[in-house]
């Protein structure tokens, strides 16, 4: 009988206030269905350190998955409690239960994470990399002699502390197992993990059969990636001889090296057969090559509720979890009479009944694959128990004799039918291989955005329930995808129709896919839309015509560029457009020749005024455009001259003359706000002006407006 227990105090999480009355929830870090957590203060302990509480919402109306889920929750916290008693391991802070779900608060480790240190310092030396398997295979070996599985393991797991730099495991997989097998049992889809989407999980695991074994592949990912700086995602597998291609970005130069080469392809090793079982077979065979072994990791032993743990410093930061600031006290909520024993012999006695259970919720959430032939048996049933018989709780305990069975040697005998294992491995590594071309061409046509021939393509994957899983999951987000194109095209269509704009709002609608439940009403607009477009080519044919007869062929061509091919009124616009562009070329030939008249007439604004009128388009647009600079750099030449005869007359006295001089400048040059300044000053001592009967001063005042030269000209 577990100690663990579900208080029913807790009220739903709000920011800023405490859960269960003890932790201040202040940053919801994920919110996704079926899964939270949540960054809190806990209140009850000195200095209010930082921790992690996970939230795992039930499902309504499901009594009986939420009794499997609560016996597998307070196992797992049970385990994790006893592991938590490790110094390099977090400790669970409280456990409990309320209308909305299920709470495990967990305590943070200060220091950095083995992520940020394979970014900042990629290719470790091979000394390096054999203490660190050292450490952290030790490590791990105390989590597995206690029938743990970390199940998580990515360089985001692995914190080296800030106060001894010691490397500490956090991040723990089994209640991420139980929160993706509550997701997967509401019909929703399951994403992948980051140590799955990374290539940090091997293939057992992923199809949802976790093992030690597994972590043991993660700590050598991880190590060849500290090796060579190279990323997991960024290896290569070969299908045919099932391992991971790593050899060609690291060459051993040492004996040393060689033999640490060969520990890391054994703990990478794809078929679970000959891979090391355990951390600590791994972590035999590192310190025979070893030249000076890591002293080991204190395990604490608890024997009171409060053990002393280190804070967090301003200069330390904690990932993936925040740390306290100060040295505080660990309380332990569950299970607080725990008692270690560092040797295999106190470890406990792997549980069969619950490992199933486990292994059975993962496979609901992660369909099965291939894990090589000494696996395909026990692949094979597990996965159908997992599928078939997941909403019983009584089953786990009949199928542990046939886990029992399955951890002894397959006898060299063929299955029924008379297939042999071999048999059975190279059908599925074709169906495999079958699978994941079709579902990489399907993948492909996603990203493309061609959601019909994605969800085509998905539909198509052999029988193989992992890729037909996947296949179905893509079909269905290329579906709705489509689904939401289609709509928003429609949409698109209408407004572009209201505009009076039917070429683009057709060409929207013929984009609608047949398979979308809004294709029926894209063919009745299509039908609509093109009736409407043809009687609109007839309208702008006909502006054409009007504005060509007013002498406006830029307006008269705007309106032909707009009928669009395939309406009877587009060959008759195309012709109109060739006599149009003809008529505007001779139009800006006669603007060119008025200009130049007017230029030689020393009247430059009236000829800049005129080239302003042709229309751009035409053979001419590079004459006009030197024309204007031409004329723009004489008129800037005759502002200055009259400027400075303006100044010149200033020098002799008279105003009036100065003034006079002043107005010639002509506006738009340079000089023209210079005149205008000095204008200001002459325009009070001007007397002969101001003295002028009043019909005299009006003729003078309209001589002052430098647009009256222009009309008269133009």
């Amino acid at each position: 009988m577990s100690n663990s227990t579900f208080s029913q105090s807790a009220d739903k999480p709000i920011l800023n206030q405490a859960l269960d009355g003890r932790f201040k929830i202040n940053r919801i870090l994920v919110n996704q269905f079926c899964r939270r957590m949540y960054l809190a203060q806990d209140l009850h302990r000195p200095g209010q350190p930082e921790c992690i509480v996970y939230h795992l919402q039930v499902l309504p109306n499901s009594s009986t998955f939420e009794e499997a889920v609560r016996v597998l929750l307070i196992r797992e916290v049970d385990l994790l409690a006893e592991l938590g008693n490790h110094s390099q391991i977090p400790g669970i802070l409280a456990c409990f239960e309320s209308d909305k779900g299920f709470f495990v608060v967990l305590e943070s480790i200060p220091g950095i994470t083995l992520g940020t240190d394979l970014q900042a310092k990629p290719g470790w030396s091979a000394e390096q990399v054999i203490q660190f398997l050292q450490e952290i295979l030790e490590l791990l070996s105390f989590v597995h002699v206690h029938g743990g599985v970390h199940g998580n393991i990515t360089p985001n797991a692995i914190v080296r502390r800030a106060d001894d730099g010691r490397l500490c495991l956090t991040d723990f997989g089994s209640i991420l197992q139980i929160q993706e097998s509550l997701i997967a049992a509401s019909g929703q889809h399951v994403p992948y993990s980051e140590a799955a989407q990374q290539g940090y999980q091997p293939l057992e695991q992923l199809q949802g059969l976790p093992c030690p074994a597994s972590d043991v592949y993660a700590i050598g990912i991880i190590a060849i990636q500290a090796l060579t700086g190279v990323r997991p995602a960024q290896l290569k597998i070969d299908l045919e001889a099932k391992k991971v291609v790593w050899h060609k970005h690291y060459q051993p130069k040492s004996a040393v090296e060689g033999k640490l080469v060969k520990i890391l392809d054994t703990m990478i090793e794809w078929d679970l057969t000959r891979r090391y079982g355990t951390a600590a077979e791994a972590l035999t065979a590192i310190q025979e090559v070893a030249s000076s072994p890591i002293p080991s990791a204190p395990m604490v032993t608890i024997a009171a509720t409060v053990v002393q743990d280190a804070g967090q410093t301003a200069n330390n930061p904690v990932l993936p979890h925040g740390g306290a600031a100060e040295t505080v006290p660990r309380a332990v909520d569950v299970k607080p009479d725990y008692r270690l024993n560092s040797s295999p012999a106190g470890a406990r006695k792997l549980d069969y009944r619950f490992y199933v259970q486990r292994l059975l919720f993962s496979a609901l959430s992660k369909p099965p694959v291939l894990i090589g032939a000494g696996g395909t048996a026990a692949t094979l049933v597990l996965a159908t128990l997992g599928w078939s018989l997941l909403s019983s709780v009584g089953w786990a305990g009949k199928v542990a004799g046939i886990w029992e069975r399955f951890q002894q040697p397959e006898p060299d005998a063929n299955t029924k039918e008379g297939h042999s294992f071999s048999d059975v491995t190279q059908e599925w590594r074709k169906n495999w291989q079958t699978g994941e071309s079709a579902y990489r061409r399907a993948e492909e046509a996603f990203n493309l955005g061609k959601w019909a021939e994605a969800s085509r393509l998905s539909q198509q994957m052999p029988p193989i329930p992992y890729w037909q899983d996947r296949g179905k999951t893509l079909s269905r987000l290329a579906i709705a995808r489509a689904e939401t194109d289609a709509n928003q095209l429609l949409q698109s269509a209408y407004r572009h129709a209201y505009d009076k704009d039917f070429t683009t709002a057709l060409r929207a609608l013929k984009q609608i896919p047949r398979e979308t439940s809004v294709s029926e009403v894209a063919q009745r607009k299509i039908k609509e839309y093109s009736e409407k477009q043809v009687i609109k080519a007839w309208v702008d044919l006909q502006r054409a015509f009007d504005r060509a007869q007013a002498q406006d062929f830029t307006q008269a061509l705007t309106y032909l560029w707009q009928i669009p091919v395939g309406t009877p009124a587009h060959e008759i616009a195309q012709q109109k457009i060739a006599e149009y562009n003809q008529k505007q070329e001779q139009y800006v030939k006669f603007l060119l020749q008025s200009a130049s008249d007017q230029a030689q007439q020393n009247n430059l604004q009236a000829a800049l005024t005129l080239l302003e009128k042709a229309p751009k388009g035409t053979s001419l647009d590079s004459q006009v455009e030197a024309t204007v600079a031409q004329y723009t750099q004489q008129l800037n030449q005759q502002a200055d001259r009259q400027l400075q005869q303006a100044t010149l007359q200033a020098e002799t006295g008279d105003t009036a003359a100065v003034v006079a001089a002043l107005e010639k400048v002509p506006m738009g040059t340079a000089a023209y706000a210079q005149a205008r300044d000095k204008l200001a000053e002459y325009k009070q001592t001007a007397s002969p002006v101001a003295q002028q009967p009043a019909a005299q001063q009006t003729i003078a005042l309209r001589d002052l407006n430098p647009g009256s030269q222009l009309r008269e000209a133009i």
